[in-house]
């Protein structure tokens, strides 16, 4: 856990990916827009499923936070990022689960 702020190395990796995960969770423009108006209904239906990905992507990055070694847990402190293959993991994480929720 960082000493100074009292973060873990899940919450940490977190916020060195979550622009990744929100831009592969975030509904469709088409969606957003063609929601807006009177199927506002669509909008809340595609908002949902946005927020299940979310969490399961919160989920998966947590599990592929939990296998980082030594040294990528120090630069992952020192400098607030993973490992390149950290998102290829995370992903990996998330479609196992996805499919196992089906």
């Amino acid at each position: 856990m960082d000493a100074e702020y009292g973060l873990t190395d899940e919450r940490l990796c977190w916020l060195a990916v979550r622009d990744q995960i929100g831009a592969k969770t975030r509904p469709s423009i088409f969606l957003r827009i063609f929601g807006a108006g009177r199927l506002g209904v669509v909008a809340d239906m595609a908002q949902d499923l946005a927020d299940d990905r979310h969490q399961a992507y919160a989920f998966a990055v947590d599990d592929a936070a939990r296998e980082l070694g030594p040294d990528d847990r120090r630069i992952l402190r020192k400098h607030g990022v993973v490992p390149d293959s950290f998102m290829a993991r995370v992903q990996e994480l998330y479609e196992v689960e996805r499919r196992r929720q089906r």
